[in-house]
């Protein structure tokens, strides 16, 4: 076993002679998230040694974060959240700001965080404190392209007009107490045909194009770019409100 699991457990079980960890910045140095995280980086037999000691893996620090949230945070700890959620990390927990993990890898554009929190039941109708969602403008964009690489069925509820017609299917279709399933084409035409103007169709026309580069340029890493695209992608979006 490598010496950072020893390392961790000490520094959880409060030893004064265990050193602090390499790379934590000095308030999280002996955080029982930071402790998880860096077990869960090593691998699966760390961290089932590191919860053997009675650790729990949705421990929380002040701001209610889990090494989980923190793991969605970054590209780089992917490998880590693979390890957490398969032992039992709860992927449907929210920092005191209500924000998910699933928000997180979201905002930082992961389609395979995303996918993998998918996977593991995260729920993407879930709000933070300014009631927005994993779905928000630059969000949705990675969060769509994981629902549509995702292999499996995924029955979702959602008001967002764009974000349905983007990833379904199908549409079960509410009317007069009646509920029956409508292909996403023929929901389309029902829709543009009693709310849209011509304006309101040119200015999709436009939310689809920059949607295109957004993508584009996540997917080569050029996230200055993908940001900027992504404003005026707001703004966009603003006009169709």
């Amino acid at each position: 076993m490598k010496a950072i699991v020893p390392m961790i457990i000490g520094a959880l079980l409060g030893s004064a002679a265990v050193l602090p960890m390499v790379g934590a910045d000095e308030d999280d140095r002996y955080s029982p998230v930071y402790a998880i995280l860096r077990a869960a980086q090593e691998g699966d037999a760390a961290l089932k040694a590191l919860l053997a000691t009675g650790v729990n893996i949705n421990a929380t620090d002040e701001d209610g974060e889990t090494a989980l949230m923190e793991a969605a945070d970054s590209r780089r700890y992917t490998a880590a959240l693979r390890v957490l959620i398969a032992n039992g990390a709860n992927v449907n927990l929210a920092d005191e700001d209500g924000e998910t993990a699933l928000m997180r890898a979201a905002d930082e554009g992961s389609v395979e965080a995303v996918r993998l929190l998918l996977q593991a039941g995260a729920n993407p109708a879930a709000r933070d404190d300014d009631g927005e969602t994993a779905l928000d403008t630059y969000s949705q964009i990675a969060l769509e392209k994981a629902i549509e690489e995702y292999k499996g069925a995924v029955l979702m509820v959602s008001h967002d007009f764009y974000n349905i017609v983007n990833v379904a299917d199908y549409v079960l279709f509410v009317d007069e107490k009646c509920m029956r399933p409508m292909r996403i084409r023929s929901f389309r035409k029902k829709i543009y045909e009693n709310h849209f103007s011509k304006e309101y169709l040119e200015l999709e026309q436009k939310k689809k194009e920059l949607e295109t580069r957004v993508s584009a340029a996540l997917k080569a890493k050029d996230f200055k770019t993908a940001k900027k695209i992504s404003e005026q992608l707001e703004e966009v979006i603003g006009k169709m409100k």
